[in-house]
């Protein structure tokens, strides 16, 4: 639970951002003991939906991209990341925004 809390305090930092389409984001690399844990992350402004892709939102166990599904949420202002299978418990996983996620 204390992870997760990290992982939450982690996105909320990041909001405090003003946004940038030229902004990428990498989260540090934490555990969790949610395997199905969605990752949400909300903007200052709108985004372009054709690029809210997993190609430019991803989770990384490691050097490895894990399957996940990146979906808009709040009328296009946030995304919210979910696994398309399970995570390990214990493993490690870092959230990864690219820069060629872009505002509307």
């Amino acid at each position: 639970m204390k992870k997760g809390l990290i992982v939450f305090l982690s996105a909320v930092m990041f909001l405090l951002l003003p946004f940038e389409s030229s902004l990428a984001k990498t989260w540090n690399f934490q555990t969790t003991e949610d395997v199905n844990k969605a990752w949400k992350v909300n903007f200052s402004g709108k985004l372009d939906s054709a690029t809210i892709t997993s190609s430019n939102i991803y989770v990384k166990d490691g050097q490895t991209k894990h399957p996940t599904t990146p979906t808009a949420v709040n009328g296009g202002s946030s995304i919210e990341v979910k696994p398309s299978s399970p995570y390990q418990v214990g493993k490690l996983y870092e959230l990864v925004v690219t820069t060629n996620v872009k505002n509307a």
